[in-house]
């Protein structure tokens, strides 16, 4: 009864401004069209995307299992060597983070790149998410943070020591880690 109702009104021309869109939708249900600004591109990404959709009707039967079985870990392996292979050694230790010169402005940069993306893709009201689309695991977790964290970085909640508990999310891991979590 609803849908019929709102199907009358945006007929009719009557529905609010929100439910109106003039905005071209993509291939697939909240996927918009490619907008590189390159037209060659912009094809190249449609009919790449358009593989994956056909590749996935197919792929719980036969093609999926195999190459996963044989290839995943071998590729996502020889892909890390070659980003590492272009990476520079600046002698950071595990986990370690440096403040990187201009990080604000790049930091600002990429909040004003995301955010016009997704005024430009979506109705007000009506935004989808931007990025990690699926959830793939969640553990209950305590976030320490320590007294000896150095002093460039003690901001916002990380300002003095305490104990958090939180829920994590783990989204797009590309192979399971022998890590084991506590409970």
């Amino acid at each position: 009864m609803v849908a019929l109702l709102g199907l009358m009104l945006c007929a009719s021309g009557v529905a609010p401004k929100v439910m109106r869109s003039n905005r071209v939708r993509g291939p697939g249900y909240g996927m918009p069209k490619a907008d590189t600004g390159n037209l060659l591109l912009n094809w190249a990404s449609d009919a790449l995307l358009l593989g994956v959709h056909l590749e996935r009707r197919i792929d719980p039967f036969f093609i999926r299992p195999v190459i996963d079985t044989f290839l995943r870990d071998p590729l996502s392996d020889l892909v890390t060597r070659i980003i590492n292979m272009r990476r520079k050694d600046e002698g950071y230790k595990l986990a370690e983070e440096r403040i990187q010169p201009d990080e604000e402005a790049h930091l600002d940069d990429i909040i004003a790149s995301f955010n016009a993306q997704m005024r430009k893709l979506w109705n007000p009201g009506y935004y989808e998410r931007g990025g990690n689309s699926k959830t793939h695991g969640i553990v209950r977790a305590e976030l320490i943070v320590r007294d000896d964290l150095p002093e460039h970085m003690r901001r916002g909640i990380f300002a003095t020591p305490a104990a958090y508990k939180a829920w994590v999310r783990y989204s797009r891991m590309s192979r399971p880690t022998s890590t084991t979590w506590a409970s």
